[in-house]
């Protein structure tokens, strides 16, 4: 929350499962101070329900592991990348945003993702 309240991010790409909050909190209190902020969140432990509650709070997307990591950057451009005005053909992040917050990458993601 620290990072989000100092820096402009275009977007916040969460997991669902986090040490000391989970990610529904973590929407709540995002859209609660930045409602125009789009939220995705994921998780290993996908249930229905709990995917209706999140977008229903406002969740910009919620993705069931696993992923294929292509079908994160198709969001990326549709939610990130669309709202700052950039093109999706043009493949380029604005300098002067930061990609993503990384928190418990796994499996090589970070190479997959710029600036992590």
């Amino acid at each position: 929350m620290g990072a989000v309240a100092s820096e402009p991010f275009s977007l916040v790409v969460s997991d669902v499962n986090m040490p000391g909050m989970d990610g529904h909190q973590l929407l709540g209190l995002l859209r609660a101070r930045q409602p125009q902020l789009p939220v995705l969140l994921m998780t290993a432990h996908g249930a229905v329900e709990r995917a209706v509650e999140a977008m229903r709070q406002g969740a910009a997307d919620y993705l069931v592991k696993p992923f294929e990591p292509r079908a994160l950057l198709d969001l990326v451009a549709r939610h990130a990348l669309g709202s700052l005005g950039v093109g999706e053909d043009e493949g380029l992040w604005p300098s002067n945003q930061p990609a993503l917050s990384c928190w418990s990458w796994r499996r090589g993601w970070p190479a997959a993702i710029p600036r992590c």
